[in-house]
This record gives structure tokens, sequence and C-alpha cells, in this order.
């Protein structure tokens, strides 16, 4: 028995002897009884005299203090009308116990007070049968019982379980949480050492009673993470926490806590895996800018043998048999760099309904003959803000993703509808805000994925085509391009049923823009003007340099931003335009651009680069044109000579 009741048990006893000795003295007299009132009155103990009925006989002025009623309210009806009532038939019970003669210590109840306050007592009942009563003394313990609950609350939001191993005994103990734990019922539930155990895994288990065994044996504590399977099959990752009690030069118990880490171990998991994307991000990034540097270069240089010889020339089909070799790995690139989000993108308010009624022929010819295109764009579906090249990638990603899982013909269907979101929790992108969305669904009758497919399906070069197939870049090309425009892909699959994506843009209140109208001429349109080249890929300042001193026009070259500024600074009023990389040694294209600028305010600026290095509002706030890598010498050329054209109106 605990000493706490030891002691309340102690103190009934003493309610008992000395009721019974002013009970002896009350044939003396009336003043015997006065003094035992004078008694109830005085004592600072909570003390009363009950009926094994249930009535309140004797009961003491601080029990009257505590609870706030006058003593004939506590005398005039059965105390259990004062008790909690989900508390009534538990006092029943322990009432019927002291009628049959037991002693009863250690009972808590709730009694509600005068003014509505509940208050935890703690009790301890000594019968006297043959008068049909028995005396208690209470104990207040709602500081403790709150404190308690308080605790317990915590534990559970932080899913924290406390256990104790009694050597002595071999018994196992469990706080309630431990039970929430492990997923099985307190009273149904047979706890034994053995049973205790059999939640964890074969390894963790093994590795538990390795550590709980050498506790015992050296009196050491530890801390190991586990995993356990949960009645209904659930895997947890559990926090395992234990400590020795030593008794002279032995240990008698271990005990400890357990911590459900499942949450903490999946947000690691998802850190690691971004880590791990964010790594090959920058890699495929950085490869596509370098290979669309080499890319530049094989265009000019075919462009120039494509140029130089006759239609009929043999080496003209071999040249334009290396442009479109080119132009397919300039596709790859592009999926790369939408992957690392770094792709050169121009954003503008569109509507989504065109961009899907402008692929369905396309999407027609290429899903074939036995796959059925529907497309059903909802009239009232609002605007986004996004590059329409961009919103075509993704749908005909998806689109041949469909007809790739239909080989035997099915059904693809692509519709707009507006959603609102009102929730956005950690399943969502972090840039996915609460508010008004676009949502595009592409659904297919196709095979379906199984669920560890599905959780895989947007890592990149996972694919669960057979070798050859694909490159596992597609979908992790959606998700790029899509989380790059601030909003997120939603999957569902089922094997034999098909697979629906919907896409998930953030919806603008603005009317569409048009694009800016191209103008030049076909081919490189001439010039006299100077430019100053600042391109720190040699290959690719020469290629460059070479044909716009072919069209006439004077060429300034520098390999860095310290070298372009100094030029700049030797003759800065005989350069007609800035035609800068933006990423170059020592000093940016942007810094380079800035500076020019500050000497010439006037002067005008092109910008090219194999991904968009900064923001385009920064890039469109100082410069009048860009030529995303690779390109072809006639692109350079137009872009150089439209932006000299309208700096000349202007």
């Amino acid at each position: 028995m605990p000493p706490e009741n030891e002691n309340l048990l102690r103190q009934v006893e003493e309610l008992q002897a000395q009721v019974e000795r002013y009970r002896a003295a009350a044939n003396e007299g009336q003043r015997a009884a006065m003094e035992l009132d004078r008694f109830f009155d005085l004592t600072d103990e909570l003390f009363c005299i009950a009926t094994l009925d249930g009535e309140f006989k004797r009961i003491s002025q601080s029990f009257q203090h505590l609870l706030g009623y006058s003593k004939q309210e506590l005398l005039s009806v059965p105390f259990v009308e004062f008790v909690h009532p989900d508390d009534r038939d538990h006092t029943a019970q322990e009432l019927g116990r002291l009628a049959h003669g037991e002693s009863i210590v250690g009972f808590v109840n709730r009694y509600r007070c005068k003014d509505g306050r509940l208050v935890w007592l703690e009790w301890g009942s000594v019968p006297n049968v043959a008068e049909g009563e028995c005396y208690a003394v209470a104990r207040d313990i709602t500081k403790r019982q709150r404190q308690d609950i308080l605790m317990e609350q915590t534990q559970s939001l932080a899913r924290i379980g406390g256990w104790e191993l009694d050597f002595e005994t071999n018994n196992m103990h469990w706080t309630p949480q431990m039970y929430r734990i492990h997923g099985v019922d307190a009273f149904s539930f047979e706890l034994t050492p053995d049973s205790a155990f059999d939640f964890f895994v074969p390894e963790s288990r093994d590795e538990l009673l390795a550590r709980i065994e050498s506790a015992r044996v050296t009196g050491r504590p530890f801390d190991l993470e586990a995993s356990l399977r949960t009645a209904d099959d659930t895997l947890l990752w559990v926090r395992v926490v234990g400590q020795t009690q030593i008794e002279g030069d032995h240990c008698t118990k271990v005990f400890g806590s357990i911590q459900d880490i499942t949450a903490r171990r999946d947000l690691e998991r998802q850190l690691l895996h971004a880590q791990k994307i964010e790594g090959i991000g920058r890699l495929a990034g950085g490869v596509a800018h370098d290979f669309n540097n080499l890319l530049t270069v094989i265009f000019a240089n075919v462009e120039a043998l494509r140029d130089a010889v006759d239609n009929e020339s043999p080496l003209r089909a071999s040249a334009e048999s290396i442009q479109t070799a080119a132009t397919r790995a300039q596709n790859l690139t592009s999926q790369l760099l939408a992957f690392a989000r770094k792709q050169a993108i121009e954003p503008r308010v569109i509507r989504p309904n065109d961009v899907v009624m402008e692929l369905h022929q396309l999407l027609r010819r290429t899903l074939g003959a036995n796959i059925e295109l529907i497309s059903m764009p909802d009239p009232q579906a609002g605007n986004l803000r996004m590059d329409p090249g961009q919103l075509q990638q993704v749908l005909l990603n998806l689109a041949v993703n469909a007809r790739d899982a239909m080989p035997s013909g099915g059904r693809l269907t692509i519709q707009t509808r507006n959603v609102r979101l009102e929730n956005t929790g950690t399943e969502w992108s972090p840039d996915v805000a609460p508010g008004d969305y676009v949502c595009l669904s592409v659904l297919d009758t196709g095979v379906g994925m199984t669920p560890a497919a599905v959780s895989h399906v947007f890592e990149p070069f996972y694919t669960t085509k057979k070798i050859g197939g694909g490159t596992g870049l597609g979908l992790s090309t959606c998700i790029g391009i899509v989380q790059q425009n601030k909003g997120d892909i939603r999957v569902n699959s089922d094997l034999g049923r098909g697979t629906t994506f919907e896409l998930y843009f953030p919806r603008v209140f603005e009317e569409p823009t048009e694009p800016l109208a191209v103008t030049g001429t076909q081919g490189s349109p001439r010039g006299s003007e100077c430019i100053l080249l600042v391109e720190d890929e040699p290959a690719v300042r020469q290629v460059a340099g070479d044909h716009l001193k072919s069209l006439g026009y004077t060429v300034l070259e520098a390999e860095d931003g310290r070298a372009a500024l100094t030029i700049a600074r030797d003759k800065l009023d005989s350069i007609d335009l800035l035609l800068s990389d933006v990423v170059l040694p020592h000093l940016s294209g942007k810094q380079l651009a800035e500076q020019v600028l500050m000497l010439r305010p006037s002067m005008p600026v092109v910008f090219m680069s194999g991904y968009n290095d900064v923001e385009p509002d920064d890039l469109h706030a100082i410069s009048r044109g860009f030529v995303a890598k690779p390109y072809t010498q006639t692109e350079l050329a137009v872009a150089i000579r439209d932006v000299l054209d309208a700096s000349k109106r202007a």
C-alpha cells in the first residue's frame, strides 16, 4: 500500500477511536455530544460520519467550506446528490463494500461544489456495521488530478507512454497511453513481459530484449529507436528509453517510456528525399546548361553547313539529320531544366481551356485510332498565369503516359474546372495556400498503378515501363513545372481501373495577355552596329561572333564580366548593344548590365542563357530581349535586330 494511503487509513482509524471515546462519554451527559460537535467544527481535516445508506450524519466544518454548502444542506439529502453523475455508480459500489464490513482506501470520486467547481476527493473509510455507519476521511487531490490529467493529455499529444518491468515479481505495467500506442484495450489485453514485446518486429524485439537484459546486469540506461506493428497492423517507429532502479547491489526493475516517432521519421525521410531531389535538380540544371552551350555550337555549325550546300547535295540531308538529332537533344535538356525548375519561361495570363482545345488535334494524332480522346473544358474555368508552352508540355507528357498505359485502347479525358481549396496540409506542396484554383484533370482507362508505384511516380528516372520504353523524366518534369508555377499534382490510380492526374494552379482574375508579336524577317537580318558580345564559353562566343560579323556587325568580344566592363568603359560611345550571357565568371551578366547602364542608361541589353538564372522580372527590368540557349543563328540575329530597331524608334 502506498505511504499516502497508509496515512489516510491511519487518520480514519484515529477518527474512529475519537468518535468511540466521545460516544462512551456520552452516557455521562449532553456535554460529551457537544464536545463531539466541537471536534468536527474545529478540525482542519475533511472528516465525516455517514450512514451505510448514503447520508451524512456528521461533517466537519472544513468539509463544508470546501464544498460551499451549509451543514443543513449537506445533511438534508443523500450525499450522492453532490457526487458527479459519472461517479455515482462507482460510489454506490464502494458503499456496498462498506456494508459488507470491508474497509476501503484510495477510492477517488468527484464532488460538485456549490459554485459549480469540481473537486477530486480521495477517501479512506472504515465501517461500523453494528451502528449502520462508517467513518471517513477525505483528501483534496484536485491539484494532483489536474496535473495528472495534464500529463496524460501531454503524453497523448506527444504519443508517449510509460512502462515498467519488475524483475522481482516479473510483472509488466503500462500507462493508458501505452495501450493506445499499441492499439489494444486495457481491459481485454493480457499484459505480460512476453506479450508486451510481441508487437515489435523481430529485429527490434531482439535488440530491445538484449538492451533490457544488459540494463538488468549493468544497471545502465538505454535509448534506441525500434519499429513495432500495432494490433491493426500499422507499422510504427518508436523511441524506447529505459532507466534502472537499483536496490542494494542489484537491479530490481527497469522503467521508461515509449514515444511514437513515426511522424518524425516520415518527415526525416521526406527531407532526405527532398535533398536528394534538390541535388539531382542541381546536377540536371548544370548538365543541361552546359549541354545547351554545346547544342548552340552544333545548331550554328549545322545551319551554316546546310546553307552552304545545294538542296540536292547528300551533305544537306546529313546536315538536316544532325539538326533533327540536335532538336531531340534540345527537348531532352528542356525536360531536365523543367525538372530542375531552371527553364527559361515567359509566364503570362492564359485561358487553360484554349490550351486544351489547341492540343486536341495534336493529341488525337499522337494517341492513335484505338484511344478515344474527350476534351471537356468547363466554360466557367478561370484563368491562370504561366508559360503556355509549359502547360502544353505537361498535358502532352501525361497524355503520352496514358497512351502507353492503354496498349489495347481506351479513353482519355481532359477536364477543366474551378476549385476552392480550404485546407492545404503537409501533403501539399509548400507553395500551395488555401484559395481559388483551376484544376485540369487527365483521366485514362488504362492498366493503373500499384500504391507502391504511385508513391514513387514523380521521382526522377523512375519508370514502370520496360527498358527502353521511357527515361523516367516525364512525370518528374510535370511536377517540376507545376510546382514552379506554385501549383501541385494529385494522383489516384487503381490496378485495372485507370489513373487520374489532377493539376492545381492558382487562379488569377485577370484577362489573358496576348504574346508579343514577333518582328523581323525570316533568315538572318543584317546590320552595321557595334555589339559587345560577352560569353565565357569559347566555342559559343566564336560561332556567335563569326555569324554576327558575317551579317555586317562590328563585334567586340569578352570572355567574362570584368573584361567586358573594361571594354565598355573604353569604347562606350561606339557600342550600340550589349549581348551577354547571364552566368559569367567574376561579374554576372546582370551585374555587368547594371554597371554599363549606369554609364549609359539608354544602352540596349540582350541576355542569353541556357536557363533562367534570375527572376524574369529582374531581367526584364534591365534588358530588352532574351535568347534561350540553344538558339539558331537566325533566332539570335532576329532578336538583336528587333531590339536595335526598337531602341532607335524609342
